[in-house]
């Protein structure tokens, strides 16, 4: 829920040439291959997973060493070295290629659903203890000792 009340304002911002386009392993601890690429002006390496649901026809067909690229991304828990996979939004002159609003109503989903699953177990354990007729007193547990 929290990044569904982002806006691209907490996205850093940077648009350059593409100077290195390429496919290979963007995650080595996972083995994740997907699109690597670098821009003009910024050290950071970028990159996209490959993910079954997205057509990447749309990155091999429209995207050209030189092309001028915008990208808004974080770089939250990143060390040196290491590929960024946090693209937000990713558009060239031509096309978008990752869609912030689509990623936004993602979250939201996401964050629904897990908030649907918490209220579903929590309401579950208070009916079985009101069943039970468990009074807090009647617990083991009185707190944290600090």
């Amino acid at each position: 829920m929290y990044r569904y009340t982002w806006d691209l304002s907490n996205a850093k911002y940077h648009r350059g040439a593409l100077t290195e386009f390429i496919v290979k392993i963007v995650d080595p601890e996972m083995q994740k291959q997907g699109f690597a690429f670098k821009l003009s002006g910024i050290k950071r390496e970028f990159g996209v997973f490959f993910k079954k649901n997205r057509n990447y026809n749309d990155f091999m067909n429209n995207l050209k060493v030189g092309d001028s690229i915008s990208i808004y991304y974080t770089d939250w828990r990143l060390y040196e070295g290491q590929i960024n996979l946090q693209l937000v939004h990713m558009a060239s002159d031509k096309k978008v290629f990752i869609n912030y609003e689509n990623r936004k109503r993602r979250d939201l989903n996401r964050a629904l659903i897990l908030y649907g699953i918490a209220l579903a177990f929590g309401t579950g354990a208070w009916f079985l203890n009101r069943k039970r007729n468990i009074k807090p007193e009647d617990t083991e547990f009185k707190g944290l000792v600090i």
